[in-house]
């Protein structure tokens, strides 16, 4: 069985474009340009998606928010990434320096650095 993984390369074109590819395919072309994206953790276990992206609507458009739930029992693991759209680079300096409550608890944002992708050891050597 072949991995689904192999030949799959994700490249920094540019500073606002992303392009990942499988083979001689394209797969996702995503522009990054004017986004400002969010690490959020310590959340309550009980927020849900809405209550996150609702938070920061009040701070700009809500492209993405994932809030990652364990793979085994479909709980929280009380984190999420926000994508806010800020195209003149105002909002991250307003976000940042404040503190943040979601559902009762305090937070920590932190701005997401994007990097050089890492290949995941899928158990073969």
């Amino acid at each position: 069985m072949e991995n689904e993984h192999k030949n799959k390369e994700t490249f920094n074109v540019n500073k606002s474009q992303i392009i990942t590819t499988k083979g001689n395919n394209i797969i996702e072309e995503e522009n990054t340009e004017g986004l400002l994206k969010l690490f959020v953790g310590g959340l309550n276990y009980l927020s849900l998606r809405d209550d996150i992206k609702s938070y920061f609507q009040t701070f700009g458009e809500v492209q993405s928010c994932s809030l990652l739930l364990d793979k085994d029992t479909g709980k929280s693991r009380c984190f999420a990434f926000v994508t806010i759209k800020d195209p003149k680079n105002i909002l991250e300096k307003k976000i940042l320096s404040r503190k943040h409550e979601i559902n009762g608890k305090i937070v920590d944002v932190k701005r997401v650095v994007e990097g050089k992708k890492k290949r995941r050891n899928d158990g073969f050597f």
